[in-house]
């Protein structure tokens, strides 16, 4: 069980551990769909997060906010507390919390009715097949298609590029 781990790391006063720990019960407790519990355990692990200093495990506790409060049917409360998540994650090399950031606020925004506002958020990721099949003229009419979409694509719209070997590789 997680709770006793979180007592553990509260009591030692490891924060970002606890920040962690309470991020995955909130976690577990959304998929129970105990919602309730789940929001309060996200918000625990938010405050601990912040007092830990440790930015990544405060975003990642804002997106289980954000996600939380969706499913509650508090829209407004769920593109706040994605759009503070995005915040958290520019100018970092995670693309997977910036996209993630931009889809669910994107995503209240769209059940909100915002839709003008919502549309303006491209969040696409490009898994291109680096394998041995694709040598030749077949990757390099691949890499003339990606430029091509990416330059079609807004400055405000989020892009990551992967390759796929045998396994993914983000770049």
């Amino acid at each position: 069980r997680i709770e006793p781990m979180l007592r553990r790391a509260l009591a030692r006063r490891d924060w970002a551990g606890g920040a962690f720990l309470s991020w995955a019960v909130g976690g577990a407790e959304r998929f129970r769909g105990r919602l309730g519990a789940s929001e309060r355990a996200f918000i625990q692990s938010e405050l601990l997060a912040r007092r830990a200093r440790d930015g990544i495990g405060r975003g990642y506790a804002l997106f289980g906010l954000g996600g939380v409060t969706r499913i509650r049917g508090k829209l407004a409360e769920s593109a706040r507390w994605y759009a503070l998540a995005a915040r958290q994650f520019r100018g970092t090399d995670d693309l997977f919390a910036q996209a993630y950031a931009q889809c669910g606020l994107a995503n209240a925004l769209r059940q909100l009715g915002r839709l003008k506002e919502a549309q303006r958020r491209v969040c696409v990721m490009l898994l291109i097949d680096r394998s041995q099949s694709m040598y030749g003229p077949r990757i390099a009419a691949t890499k003339r298609a990606a430029v091509a979409f990416i330059n079609q694509l807004a400055p405000e719209d989020l892009v990551g590029v992967g390759a796929s070997y045998t396994g993914i590789y983000l770049k």
